[in-house]
């Protein structure tokens, strides 16, 4: 499977898409590029009892950072799954999970381009 993604240079890349299970069972989707041999991007989509996702892990290991990524594969994911789609607080209540300044920037990109809202009461994103 294929996933176009505009970079911050501009430029549309298609990236290769890959989705499988993680080691928690969860969804799990896989990007890379043949031009970007290091690394790769990765979202880890927890399931939540209210039949909703939430991410849990949003990671662009080794270079795969300013390629657009988290723009393009959070609609894509919330869409595939055919689910509502929500980020992580800043922090848990329980502190086992939590969303970092990157994944911040990312998800108010989506609030800017529409595709996404934030729920200050929660201290979470969604997909809309």
């Amino acid at each position: 499977m294929k996933l176009k993604c505009v970079g911050r240079d501009r430029i549309e890349r298609e990236f290769d898409l890959h989705i499988q299970a993680s080691a928690g069972d969860y969804p799990r989707f896989v990007l890379t590029h043949p031009s970007i041999l290091d690394g790769f991007f990765e979202l880890i989509l927890k399931p939540l009892s209210d039949r909703t996702h939430m991410v849990m892990a949003m990671n662009a290991h080794v270079t795969y950072g300013g390629y657009g990524i988290p723009d393009a594969i959070i609609p894509f994911a919330a869409n595939y799954l055919s689910t509502e789609l929500r980020s992580s607080p800043t922090i848990s209540a329980c502190g086992n999970f939590w969303r970092t300044r990157e994944a911040t920037n990312a998800w108010e990109r989506l609030v800017t381009a529409g595709k996404a809202e934030y729920i200050k009461g929660e201290d979470v994103y969604r997909v809309v």
